[in-house]
């Protein structure tokens, strides 16, 4: 790792359901890894088998082609969902300007998004703009390096 979080002087090797075994064969309960799908457990066997049938087809198809995993996924929330438009986004980051896009245009009359200094949103703009910058971002504006 990077060093950012430092050691705990445990080496993974292995999971399943709340419990990891180390490299020593020591089993504990993990209560440390809740971020991303480590949240519905290790190993789940039915994530397996997700995950197995999913990589037998291509892993990332680009927006400006067609996906049949992608528009079954558009059609399950259309349907959860009906008269709603759906909008996938390529990271966290374009997700947040989204919605920061999607809040100013359904309410015009409000011109401040509250922000934290203390956060990490990505290296976006606006997402990325924090009070401690000298002058605000635009949200509509396209950014600095985009072609005229």
């Amino acid at each position: 790792m990077s060093g950012i979080y430092g050691s705990r002087g445990l080496t993974v090797v292995s999971g399943a359901g709340a419990a990891v075994r180390d490299d020593r064969g020591r089993e504990y309960l993990d209560f440390y890894c809740g971020s991303g799908a480590a949240l519905f457990g290790h190993c789940h066997p039915v994530l397996v088998e997700a995950l197995r049938k999913a990589a037998e087809s291509p892993w990332t198809v680009g927006p400006g082609m067609g996906s049949p995993a992608r528009d079954a996924f558009r059609q399950r929330i259309s349907e959860e969902l009906p008269g709603h438009a759906v909008f996938f986004c390529n990271s966290g980051t374009e997700s947040v300007e989204a919605a920061l896009k999607l809040a100013l245009s359904l309410r015009p009359d409000r011109k401040k998004v509250l922000a934290s200094p203390a956060r990490w949103t990505g290296t976006q703009r606006p997402s990325s703009w924090s009070p401690s910058r000298e002058r605000a971002v635009s949200i509509l504006s396209p950014p600095d390096w985009a072609p005229g």
